[in-house]
């Protein structure tokens, strides 16, 4: 049983989840909180050797690399291109947050959440979403230590 390599593995996954997460709540990209809760990663030890990944909603993918909108482009490859952004969900975060719009003296609009919602999916499909690299920057850095991390490891396992 390799201990000292599993033990590395494991604070790396651990590592790179503490720091995305504390990315998400620094970025402010911490709405529902439900990316936030399920990132996660999974190691275990099988016949061939060790399995570890990293999971999260299908969702995180576009927050970390970002989406193209029509008029503003990021280098990523999703793009608004023909389809629009899901109204559903772009609704029910705006009901949720209770999005409002205010006149030129701050007073509160009248106007309905189903038209906030239309305004925003429009936004978003033409300003696209800017990449956060909240996941990105956490595993490409810890990543570049790994291989000197689980060396040292190794050698502990085997007292050389």
């Amino acid at each position: 049983m390799l201990k000292n390599l599993e033990e590395a593995l494991n604070k790396f996954g651990k590592d790179v989840i503490t720091r995305a997460r504390y990315n998400l709540t620094r970025g402010k990209h911490k709405s529902s909180g439900q990316l936030y809760k399920n990132l996660e990663y999974d190691f275990s030890r099988t016949n061939e050797g060790y399995d570890f990944s990293f999971r999260f909603p299908y969702y995180g993918d576009f927050i970390d690399q970002g989406v193209s909108g029509t008029e503003i482009k990021y280098p990523t490859p999703y793009s608004y291109t023909s389809k629009k952004p899901p109204y559903r969900s772009i609704f029910s975060w705006v009901k949720e947050k209770k999005v409002r719009f205010r006149d030129t003296q701050g007073k509160f609009k009248a106007g309905n959440y189903k038209t906030i919602a239309h305004i925003l999916r429009n936004s978003i499909y033409k300003k696209g979403i800017k990449p956060t690299l909240f996941f990105t920057k956490p595993f490409t850095n810890k990543m570049y230590d790994l291989p000197d991390k689980l060396a040292e490891a190794l050698l502990k396992d085997y007292d050389l």
